[in-house]
């Protein structure tokens, strides 16, 4: 079982040296110094990764006893589903890689081959009474599909600074904290992709209505509102509960509309590979970290969603 070792790649950035000394043949000593960043990297696979339980119920990180045992892990991928609103009002969040190309073909040559699958939404067959002697009525095709495709996809990234002090007088597990923090980075990172590519496909689409949502053929239960930063609709039941058009809703801080609708219709694809980068940037040992990441939007049924008023 691997596990996400930020320490050792900390450790790693701490002891690398920022030069090169070359040595010609024959000789004892250098005579030319090439510069280079003080740096180590390594690429982890989410699906492969396990995290010890760091956050306890009221959000309180702590350190992992040394013998925890395997059975109170949580593999990274499920940590950033937990923590993903889009997940939780019913979003599909994909961790998904290419996967290998069929075998066969022309004298079973290797090709150029792409493929991670697909969200595929299917909608129930539209049926209709029939005249004798008339033809049926042609529907269009009831399923949906968003591909995943890797290359069209943009890098995102979050990079900050550690100083060695930190480090030591933090009185915590820094070093856990900050793994805990990029887990529910990447879970609001989720959020935004997603959110903001409705918000974009809703531009000049009407506000949200049950009457629209029941024209769509959706049902109550699985309609839910994301409440963004300006509020818009939201408003506090007796019962206590939040809601945006009379719609069970939860605040959001990655976008300021409010979106209403089945989020069972929609995903975000997350490329398991992961990239983090140390740096020393001081003799003192301070570090900075950057870890990079790939997400893709899928939302094959924009028809779904409505902004709220």
């Amino acid at each position: 079982m691997d596990k996400f070792d930020l320490s050792g790649l900390l450790a790693r950035a701490r002891a690398e040296q920022a030069a090169v000394q070359h040595i010609a043949a024959g000789m004892d000593s250098p005579h030319a110094v090439t510069s280079k960043p003080a740096a180590a990297s390594q690429f982890f696979d989410l699906r492969e990764l396990f995290l010890p339980s760091l956050m306890n119920a009221d959000g309180i990180v702590t350190r992992a006893p040394a013998g925890e045992p395997a059975a109170k892990t949580t593999s990274v991928s499920a940590a950033v589903v937990s923590s993903s609103l889009v997940a939780k009002a019913g979003a599909h969040v994909i961790v998904a890689a290419e996967r290998p190309a069929p075998a066969g073909g022309l004298y079973d040559a290797p090709v150029l081959y792409r493929d991670a699958g697909a969200l595929v939404i299917v909608d129930p067959a539209t049926f209709g009474a029939v005249v004798d002697g008339a033809d049926a009525t042609t529907s269009a095709l009831p399923v949906k599909s968003a591909a995943i495709s890797w290359p069209d996809a943009p890098s995102i990234a979050f990079s900050t600074n550690i100083t060695r002090r930190q480090g030591k007088d933090s009185g915590y597990d820094l070093e856990a904290a900050v793994v805990q923090a990029i887990v529910m980075g990447l879970a609001r990172a989720a959020d935004k992709t997603l959110l903001a590519a409705i918000v974009t496909a809703l531009a000049a689409a009407p506000t949200f209505t049950l009457g629209a949502a029941a024209a769509r053929g959706l049902e109550f239960v699985e309609l839910r509102a994301l409440i963004g930063t300006a509020g818009t609709g939201a408003a506090v039941g007796q019962d206590g509960t939040l809601r945006a058009a009379g719609v069970l809703g939860e605040l959001t801080p990655t976008i300021a509309e409010t979106i209403v609708g089945s989020f069972t219709r929609a995903g975000v694809a997350i490329h398991p590979q992961i990239a983090v980068h140390a740096k020393r940037t001081s003799l003192a040992g301070n570090l900075e970290l950057t870890v990079f990441a790939n997400m893709l939007p899928l939302v094959p049924d924009a028809g779904a969603f409505w902004k709220a008023a």
